[in-house]
């Protein structure tokens, strides 16, 4: 089910926690909100810090959780925006 172009589309870090959401393909999720997260290494080995956040949506067909950058675009289906 492909969502239509015109319909209105938000970043989902203009979302609020709780709020239903579908993807441009017609996913549905419920945006579980946003995490700040520190990662890294290099190929040799040697440890490095990168702190970024992630914005953490739950696909309701089965519940499992994805993360996205905030700059991801989705529609709002049902919930409020920042």
């Amino acid at each position: 089910m492909m969502m239509q172009a015109d319909q209105s589309t938000f970043a989902v870090q203009e979302i609020k926690s709780g709020g239903v959401v579908a993807d441009l393909d017609g996913t549905i999720y419920k945006y579980l909100g946003s995490r700040q997260i520190v990662e890294g290494h290099d190929s040799h080995g040697a440890e490095y810090a990168e702190v970024k956040r992630v914005y953490r949506c739950e696909r309701l067909l089965d519940k499992r959780i994805f993360r996205f950058s905030g700059s991801r675009k989705v529609i709002l289906l049902e919930g409020e925006k920042r």
